[in-house]
């Protein structure tokens, strides 16, 4: 676990303002976010963009039908005002689009994630019916375990250099305050969440974790800056304020 690692010995401060609840705040804040947020809505994240996708597929299928006549160019379709502009560059909630031609003389229209495992893990194909189906995209496991355990590290690395940059009593404070597992208790959790829930909606959204602390230089803005890149929060062009939240309630049920 990131929280209980062996920690350096203390050398001199370079960031003497912050104290020691802001300190706690941005441990805890760490925690509830490897421990429990992240995994949860990384697979809100995945249904939510494969059924967005699902839809896109079926533009697509529509548009290529009231044409005519075949096209492989989105965006013609875009142009046609048959599909949205942005499903017309091919790229649209973390899928990549094409339309091709079939053996039996109709057309097939695909969807596969632009990141497998971390912007979806579900390839689609309609054909010219609009009849779909989909199949898990290669790799997904492998690569969404790859980017929670580049997220741990992060996190770990995030926390050993916020408690190697306190002064020495707050260090100190700071390391028993982890090793009696109270970084981890109920209490320091909810505050955590109540933090990052910015609109106040009692549910917190990857949107709000990535924008709740914007300078990179502070105490948790590079780890969140890191995080964004990490999960390739946009890719293919995500509509990353449409994913959906989780509340605290769902939060523990998820975990039991």
């Amino acid at each position: 676990m990131v929280l209980n690692r062996a920690y350096p010995p203390t050398p001199k401060p370079t960031h003497p303002g912050f104290t020691l609840i802001e300190l706690l705040v941005v441990i805890s804040i760490i925690g509830v976010l490897v421990g429990m947020l992240l995994p949860t809505l990384q697979g809100g994240r995945e249904v939510t963009n494969q059924g967005f996708a699902l839809k896109d597929v079926h533009q697509i299928v529509t548009a290529e039908i009231k044409t005519g006549k075949f096209t492989p160019d989105l965006s013609e379709l875009a142009s046609l005002q048959l599909i949205d502009p942005t499903l017309g560059t091919g790229n649209k909630d973390g899928y990549r689009f094409a339309a091709t031609r079939s053996a039996d003389g109709g057309f097939l229209v695909t969807a596969v994630p632009a990141a497998p495992g971390i912007t979806g893990a579900l390839d689609i194909v309609a054909d010219q019916t609009g009849a779909a189906a989909g199949k898990p995209s290669r790799g997904a496991d492998e690569a969404r375990a790859a980017m929670f355990a580049a997220i741990d590290r992060e996190a770990a690395a995030a926390i050993e250099k916020l408690l190697s940059e306190a002064p020495e009593k707050m260090r100190h404070e700071a390391i028993h305050f982890i090793r009696e597992g109270r970084a981890q208790d109920r209490a320091a959790l909810v505050c955590a969440f109540k933090r990052l829930d910015a609109n106040r909606d009692s549910k917190v959204t990857l949107s709000e974790i990535v924008s709740y602390d914007k300078n990179t230089a502070g105490l948790l803005g590079g780890f969140l800056d890191s995080l964004d890149r990490t999960m390739q929060l946009g890719a293919a062009n995500e509509d990353v304020q449409a994913l959906p939240g989780v509340g605290w309630t769902d939060l523990c049920r998820a975990g039991k």
